[in-house]
């Protein structure tokens, strides 16, 4: 009785897949897709990092006189806002080029 439902469940599982497949095969295109619009970031990814480093630089700034303002001990990135944005502006152009 088990193997009995195994295989009727086996058999449909396959001829759902053959289903399936036989109604997304003709849909899908036969040659590559035209290439897509690039946006703002992947046009200009100097422009990004450099964007993204001066506001990190802002952001670490910002905070660490709140923190220290408030009494509490500024972290890492606070107490080096130079070398925060510097790392915001490297990984902000990698992405924007490496990852279109």
């Amino acid at each position: 009785m088990i193997t009995t439902l195994r295989n009727r469940r086996a058999g449909a599982c396959a001829l759902g897949l053959v289903i399936l497949t036989g109604a997304v095969g003709p849909v899908l295109p036969a040659v590559a897709q035209t290439r897509h619009h690039r946006n703002f970031a992947q046009k200009h990814p100097t422009l990004t990092g450099i964007g993204a480093g001066v506001g990190a630089y802002a952001l670490a700034k910002k905070t660490g006189k709140n923190r220290v303002r408030a009494g509490r001990r500024p972290n890492f990135a606070q107490r080096h806002p130079v070398l925060s944005g510097v790392a915001a502006a490297a990984v902000a152009h990698h992405y924007a080029k490496k990852h279109r």
